[in-house]
């Protein structure tokens, strides 16, 4: 099916947000970016719970959403 959008001068320049998604996989739950229809885009994995109760922050997390980052491209937890 084909999908049509208007123009519209008034989106035009204006930043495009940061979706954010959950997604469960081995107990866990994922903190992830996604684009419109709901798929990951790449760098878009941000942090994972884990069952054991800790918190795993992904790598290589793409700059281009905003986030502070560390040398090994992980989200800066603040306090750390």
């Amino acid at each position: 099916m084909m999908k049509f959008e208007v123009f519209d001068e008034k989106k035009v320049g204006k930043e495009e947000p940061v979706r954010l998604a959950l997604k469960t996989d081995d107990g866990g739950v994922g903190v992830m970016v996604v684009d419109e229809d709901g798929f990951i885009v790449p760098g878009g994995y941000l942090v994972c719970f884990k069952p054991d109760g800790t918190v795993h922050r992904c790598t290589a997390v793409s700059p281009e959403f905003g986030f502070q980052l560390d040398v090994r491209q992980r989200i800066e937890l603040s306090g750390e």
